[in-house]
């Protein structure tokens, strides 16, 4: 679990919503586990309390169900390839900090899924700008706005943008790994 850098341009990967299908998958856990048919998160929230909602998620942050969580292969694959090139680093908002296991299991569940060179941090702005990231790979537009510089080209995972940036390219998540290839010349 080191955190040396090699110098290697620095390519980074979110992971909910980028390496699994967040916020299906959470969607779904909650679904088997209340024995309902909720169909997106937002609809979720309108019908749990606040209290119980967030009793759900931290249940879902200690299961079993988020470890075992499968990476799409094709993605695995690329980011297998990227790292003979680049060096690759999975940057998460997960509240390590909050779980004493969380790390560890996150780090785990990604070699599970055969992701082989990478680096596990907690997502803060100094690890985007510290170790100059080339490029980002996120489905959050709030998540990129607390990390964003000028030097990172970011690739937001969505339809929309709400503050268009040269440096921010939306692109949908079924033709993430064909512009990943295109822009890295693969």
């Amino acid at each position: 679990m080191s955190k040396k850098i090699i110098n290697k341009k620095i390519i980074s990967f979110d992971i909910d919503g980028i390496l699994n299908n967040y916020p299906k998958c959470f969607v779904e856990y909650v679904n088997f586990l209340k024995k309902k048919k909720f169909k997106s998160i937002e609809i979720l929230k309108k019908n749990l309390d606040k209290k119980n909602y967030q009793a759900i998620k931290d249940r879902y942050r200690r299961s079993n169900y988020k470890y075992n969580l499968k990476i799409e292969n094709k993605l695995v694959n690329i980011i297998n390839l990227i790292s003979k090139k680049y060096e690759i680093l999975i940057i998460s908002s997960r509240p390590f900090h909050k779980y004493k296991r969380m790390y560890r299991r996150t780090f785990l569940w990604i070699k599970k899924n055969n992701i082989k060179n990478f680096k596990l941090f907690y997502k803060k702005k100094n690890i985007i700008t510290n170790y100059k990231v080339f490029l980002h790979i996120d489905d959050r537009e709030a998540d990129i706005n607390k990390i964003y510089n000028n030097q990172t080209q970011f690739f937001l995972i969505s339809t929309e943008v709400k503050k268009r940036r040269k440096n921010i390219i939306l692109v949908k998540k079924n033709k993430l790994i064909t512009k990943l290839k295109n822009y890295l010349d693969l």
